[in-house]
């Protein structure tokens, strides 16, 4: 837990409050060591769990180990500020809904984008358009989905064979944006674009979500000059 994002979790628990007043809301949070005190004076857990599994090891662990059933699961990090509440009902109930990281393709979504926005990665250039999708990563900072999923056991453990596909990863040996794709993609999930405003405060700095190709980059994806993964 990090005192740079109590502001962070300060908002959240704004947002949290206004759901909680029409739905049963409990959080839980994953850390790598015993440090909730941090947070937990402003946010209170329902669940608390010391993990130094990598990321998605972390989240499948949990949902797929949690006795209690959920309609929606959101998997946020504190480095992220909420900028408005969530619209549950825009999200689709078969889909991993998030922003994306990397897009070739044709959407044209307000607010879906994580990189090339205000801020420290406005420079990187990842979102292009395409008449047809070509590729697509979504971002892992935050994400949505329904228990329909884990009904579908589609968040059950990660396996040694899936941890062991190097094609998964880029650049670092790392539970990254494309190791997530990697690993829904292989399971059969769909993955959903949809419209998320928010900022990552990673380090203090500022990085808004930005819009998917409104307007699009006049450059396709294999002849953009830009800086496409940072």
């Amino acid at each position: 837990m990090d005192t740079r994002y109590l502001d962070n979790i300060r908002i959240l628990k704004h947002y949290i409050d206004e759901l909680s007043t029409r739905f049963i809301v409990h959080v839980a949070c994953i850390s790598g060591k015993d440090d909730f005190h941090v947070f937990e004076d402003i946010l209170p857990f329902t669940y608390k769990v010391v993990s130094s599994s990598k990321q998605l090891d972390k989240i499948c662990d949990f949902v797929s180990s949690c006795t209690e059933s959920y309609d929606w699961y959101v998997k946020i990090r504190a480095e992220v500020k909420l900028l408005e509440q969530l619209d549950f009902d825009s999200f689709c109930l078969n889909s991993i809904n998030a922003r994306a990281r990397v897009y070739n393709g044709p959407l044209q979504i307000k607010h879906a984008a994580a990189v090339g926005g205000d801020g420290y990665l406005h420079y990187v250039h990842a979102i292009h358009y395409s008449p047809e999708l070509k590729e697509i990563i979504l971002d892992d900072m935050l994400y949505i989905f329904h228990r329909r999923l884990v009904e579908k056991g589609t968040f059950a453990p990660i396996t040694d064979e899936e941890r062991g596909r190097q094609e998964w990863y880029v650049g670092y040996w790392n539970q990254h944006e494309w190791f997530h794709t990697g690993v829904w993609k292989y399971r059969q999930i769909p993955l959903n674009l949809t419209s998320l405003y928010v900022d990552f405060t990673h380090s203090g700095r500022q990085c808004i979500s930005a819009n998917l190709n409104l307007p699009a980059c006049p450059y396709a994806a294999s002849e953009c000059p830009a800086l496409r993964i940072s």
